[in-house]
């Protein structure tokens, strides 16, 4: 699996190009345009995407034929994907997050910033490794054009649900905002990494069943 794991990094690093260009431009908004949260949330999400798409590189010109001839199991690949992918989305959102906290100090940084800041990271970060868990057995499954596809319906599937709920819970006779504000932020950081472990063992599943099926 380390094998794996150096390749993935080393064609992540083949597209220095890009990230660099990615960069600056985040520079520039973050010291120019104020807007931190993009910068964190586009870096997060770019290092989703980036995780995802090694399973695309995989598949290209008949590799899995290739790939799966090495001395490693369906499991141990599909292990290695999630690992990469998390990995993807830490590394660059933690770089979206050092590139919006230089362009505040220039402005600078006071107590009510750095709590919003530090909040706005945890959700964006959250909302990224939940992408990761939907693209991760999709990508595996449709392959890379057909996930694009099949990811896109999911999202707004999502989307509909979301705005349906809200709809919903505006309806309902009892007030939810009180009892939303009274929830303390160990407990809402415990429920979201519960969701998420939840998504992550069920996508895990489904990505090793998939794997499993496979034929190359």
């Amino acid at each position: 699996m380390k094998g794996l794991l150096v390749k993935d990094y080393l064609m992540l690093s083949a597209q220095k190009r890009f990230m660099l260009l990615a960069l600056i431009m985040m520079i520039v908004i973050s010291v120019s345009a104020n807007n931190g949260s993009f910068v964190i949330g586009y870096c997060a999400f770019m290092g989703s995407l980036m995780g995802t798409n090694s399973i695309s590189y995989d598949d290209y010109n008949h590799g899995y034929s290739f790939l799966m001839t090495l001395p490693f199991t369906r499991k141990e690949y599909v292990l290695e994907k999630f690992i990469f992918c998390l990995s993807c989305v830490v590394l660059f959102s933690v770089v979206g997050a050092l590139i919006a906290l230089v362009g505040q100090m220039m402005r600078g940084l006071n107590e009510t910033y750095l709590m919003s800041f530090g909040l706005t990271y945890l959700i964006l970060i959250w909302i990224a490794f939940l992408i990761a868990a939907i693209m991760l057995p999709v990508q595996l499954h449709f392959g890379s054009e057909r996930a694009r596809i099949a990811f896109a319906i999911v999202m707004l599937s999502l989307f509909v649900l979301v705005i349906g709920g809200i709809k919903l819970t505006e309806g309902l006779p009892i007030q939810l905002d009180p009892i939303f504000s009274q929830l303390s932020l160990p407990l809402m950081v415990g429920v979201g990494i519960g969701i998420l472990g939840v998504a992550f063992a069920l996508s895990y599943s489904i990505s090793l069943a998939i794997m499993q099926r496979k034929e190359f």
